[in-house]
């Protein structure tokens, strides 16, 4: 498995560990038009319930142009063809016919404005969180349920959340 380029990729990659999700990071997803590249999938974490494949394409930055330029990014990084890229992997990887498939997209901005934000979930469906947001509405609860599970693995190897889990007990996040 790759590792993450940022902290911020890890962090959302830990997230989808401890909630029991099979983790790709830096998935390729397509090809550039021009230059011959590929684009990739930051992290996407994946897993069965009730019978259905959540996929969760999760990516992260900052968004910090122009409105019209961040959305053009966006529109590139959860595309209908990246979308089906990824569907049909992964339909490949768990045996599921698409229709039997959630896909769920996220964006994790460490700076976003306000307008882009809007614009995001108007123009593109598209859910974008700051990352305090996320900290606190999606990673401390999950550390929280996951802690208390008693039948829950202690993955040693999700260092930046046992951080900053450390960092929350004792009381040097705000």
């Amino acid at each position: 498995m790759p590792f993450t380029e940022t902290w911020t990729e890890e962090l959302v990659a830990e997230w989808f560990i401890i909630q029991n999700y099979a983790v790709d990071i830096l998935l390729p997803v397509s090809v550039t038009e021009d230059v011959g590249g590929r684009f990739e999938a930051d992290v996407v974490g994946v897993k069965v319930n009730e019978g259905r494949l959540n996929i969760y394409h999760v990516e992260v930055g900052q968004l910090s142009q122009n409105p019209d330029k961040a959305i053009a990014s966006l529109k590139k990084k959860f595309s209908p063809a990246v979308q089906d890229n990824l569907k049909m992997y992964y339909s490949g990887v768990f045996g599921y016919d698409e229709q039997d498939i959630d896909y769920s997209m996220l964006y994790v901005a460490s700076y976003c404005s306000r307008p882009i934000i809007d614009k995001a979930v108007i123009d593109l469906g598209l859910e974008i969180k700051l990352l305090d947001k996320f900290l606190i509405e999606d990673v401390f609860p999950a550390l929280d349920c996951w802690k208390n599970d008693p039948i829950s693995f202690n993955p040693q190897s999700c260092w930046l959340l046992q951080l900053v889990d450390y960092m929350r007990k004792k009381s040097m996040l705000r």
